[in-house]
């Protein structure tokens, strides 16, 4: 690589230039728990366990990523799939020091199933401004029907979540010292 500057990190770019991260659900919605995180504390480790049901949908999510990243139209990239949704944008919020707004209202899935299923994906940023760009390119690599805007990066240290029967707040540094005790119990 000739440069860094186009190296694409978990790191949010901080919100002078609004932005949208994006979900790239490989899974199409499938939103299992099985053997998740969640599923484990419920002592509930059984059912459908995430999995990739069309192969041909990581062929086009590479396609994409590489056309956007070419482009420049990609600010931050983080996978999804180990501790979900809600894993994945908390430690890209971490990264950054900035809150959150998550919007799950049109997800058209139980927000806890989408926030806390283990399902292959990936969450991109794209500022607002390249976002027609960034359709054009779900559009071209059939990906549109598993990509959906779900956060914002926000300069306050405040995460928000919204969804269609629930909503939850909390300061960024609440959650961090919240996950710094979880990762310590988990390490000793």
């Amino acid at each position: 690589m000739a440069s860094v500057d186009r190296t694409l990190t978990p790191e949010l770019q901080q919100p002078e230039q609004p932005s949208d991260l994006w979900l790239l659900d490989l899974s199409a919605g499938a939103d299992r728990l099985g053997g998740s995180a969640l599923a484990q504390v419920l002592g509930q480790a059984g059912g459908a366990p995430p999995d990739l049901d069309d192969p041909s949908r990581l062929r086009s999510l590479a396609q994409l990523l590489a056309d956007a990243r070419r482009a420049g139209l990609l600010q931050a990239y983080h996978d999804r799939s180990d501790g979900g949704l809600w894993v994945c944008l908390l430690e890209m919020a971490f990264a950054a020091r900035c809150g959150l707004q998550i919007d799950l209202t049109d997800s058209g899935a139980p927000a806890l199933a989408r926030l806390l299923c283990e399902e292959p994906g990936a969450v991109v940023q794209v500022r607002r401004a390249d976002r027609a760009a960034f359709e054009l390119l779900l559009a071209r690599h059939e990906c549109s029907e598993w990509a959906q805007r779900v956060a914002s990066p926000q300069a306050n240290a405040q995460v928000a979540v919204t969804t269609a029967d629930w909503t939850f707040g909390a300061s960024l540094h609440e959650l961090l010292d919240i996950w710094g005790e979880t990762s310590w119990a988990m390490q000793r």
